[in-house]
């Protein structure tokens, strides 16, 4: 699982979401880990969060400059991991899913990509920054599946011309464990 933000973000719709995902994915026994950035230089490479290991290899983009930077230190370290995983996803649809997508591809395994966020948050409406926008939105029609929460996320992902088969509505219902 690929996201931007991770524990300890859990303020974050989408952090608390993949957290809440990657905790019932664990619990029913799927071996699942984590590649999220660094916030800050004293963090360590690697971290364990409730059993599931959390990959931190890169620094966290800051800028529309630090992030070209960050995407191709994703690229590195999936290209040279990826392929101990059955699949790859995206927690959301920005630019991180580009890089899982075209990674998936390469080695051959199913890519996944999940659309978060609501209104003017939401993934569909999102416009990738221009040198990644056509990266972005190619991968994500790429995709091996695309999960939607929303009746109006799907109807968006139609809109924007993706196939429909690919487009899965789930919501969002793994709900926290005890302890």
């Amino acid at each position: 699982m690929v996201g931007r933000h991770y524990w300890p973000h859990l303020s974050i719709d989408v952090a608390n979401r993949t957290v809440r995902l990657a905790d019932g994915l664990a619990r029913a026994g799927v071996a699942v880990e984590i590649l999220t950035p660094r916030y800050a230089s004293s963090w360590p490479d690697q971290i364990y969060h409730r059993e599931i290991v959390v990959h931190r290899p890169a620094a966290a983009p800051r800028s529309e400059w630090s992030m070209g930077r960050y995407l191709r230190h994703l690229e590195s370290w999936l290209r040279d991991h990826a392929h101990q995983y059955d699949v790859l996803y995206s927690a959301t649809m920005r630019e991180e899913a580009a890089v899982v997508v075209e990674t998936a591809r390469r080695l051959n395994l199913p890519s996944v990509v999940h659309h978060s966020g609501v209104g003017r948050n939401a993934d569909a409406t999102y416009s990738a920054p221009l040198r990644h926008r056509r990266r972005l939105h190619a991968a994500i029609h790429a995709a091996d599946a695309i999960v939607v929460p929303r009746a109006s996320a799907h109807q968006a992902m139609i809109a924007a011309g993706h196939y429909a088969d690919r487009i899965h509505r789930i919501a969002i219902g793994v709900v926290p464990g005890k302890g």
